[in-house]
């Protein structure tokens, strides 16, 4: 499903230099809604998604082979989850857990265009 225009506000409200950069704010992106203990991402899942959380808060951990988690890191509104686009850049899959702290909404864009060069250059004037 695409974001609402009031969602591309959020979105550009969250990430304000997302709306100065020509073309970006105008993107079609893609959009995933979560509830609190979704899990969005596991360990070996290809990583195949550029993504930003337009609201609620997204943890990131690892797991052991006994089950036992050890929390990396939060996510919340306006912060990118610096593993995925590493694992995005590397073609790596994913090697954590990601999942919901509290209901909420991403937004994405494929691997292709993010690499195809429409999203990764405008990405690189942003102060993220």
């Amino acid at each position: 499903m695409e974001l609402k225009p009031s969602e591309q506000r959020v979105l550009s409200d969250i990430f304000p230099s997302v709306a100065e950069v020509p073309g970006l704010s105008d993107y079609a992106w893609n959009k995933q809604a979560f509830k609190s203990g979704d899990v969005l991402f596991k360990p070996g899942q290809p990583c195949n998604r550029f993504v930003l959380l337009g609201h609620g808060t997204i943890r990131v951990q690892l797991q052991n082979d006994q089950g036992r988690n050890l929390l990396l890191y939060r996510i919340e509104p306006g912060q990118l989850c610096i593993h995925s686009l590493i694992n995005l850049i590397n073609d790596q899959n994913f090697s954590y857990i990601t999942s919901a702290d509290s209901d909420g909404w991403l937004c994405w864009a494929e691997r292709s265009s993010f690499r195809s060069g429409w999203i990764a250059p405008r990405l690189s004037t942003l102060d993220l």
